[in-house]
């Protein structure tokens, strides 16, 4: 009996290291996760910042990342009058292009456009870019044995610029 309530304790006590180790990795992958976060969560806040003060935004509703060679980050909000519109920011922050919702496609649209009616694939990210200083949609999207393909979407008409499939 005696021997039982020792093993016993010896197991209470094995199982009590093991679930203090869990939660100390728990607690570590929740830090590390944070930490690599902390670089995109720094760039939206400035990039929406900015956007708010130089180009007079507010309402800012979506936050959009793009690379075509150059990267692009972009805020979907509304401008000084008030109206529906883009913002697309450089990387180095320096320059800022405002244009109105109404004059191109939204990014739903483009996300259409870009299926073209292919149910085997997914969207995982669209983006407002610049492409030669005009507006494009970039589309990426993932098929369902994880090859990635891109659309290059003009802003103003929908037209497919550029397709790269099976990467």
């Amino acid at each position: 009996m005696r021997k039982k309530w020792i093993r016993r304790k010896k197991l209470m006590k094995i199982f009590e290291i093991l679930v203090i180790f869990l939660i100390f990795l728990l607690i570590m992958a929740v830090m590390i996760i944070h930490q690599a976060k902390e670089p995109q969560i720094k760039t939206k806040r400035t990039t929406i910042n900015l956007v708010e003060k130089h180009a007079k935004f507010h309402g800012i509703n979506e936050f959009y990342t793009s690379n075509l060679g150059k990267t692009y980050y972009s805020v979907s909000g509304y401008n000084q009058d008030g109206k529906p519109a883009y913002a697309i920011v450089s990387k180095n922050w320096e320059n800022i292009q405002v244009i109105k919702h109404d004059d191109g496609i939204s990014s739903n649209k483009a996300k259409n456009i870009a299926l073209d009616g292919n149910k085997n694939k997914k969207v995982t990210n669209v983006g407002l870019s610049l492409l030669k200083n005009k507006p494009v949609w970039i589309v990426s999207m993932s098929s369902k044995d994880h090859h990635m393909s891109y659309s290059i979407i003009n802003f103003y008409n929908g037209r497919v610029i550029s397709k790269i499939n099976n990467i």
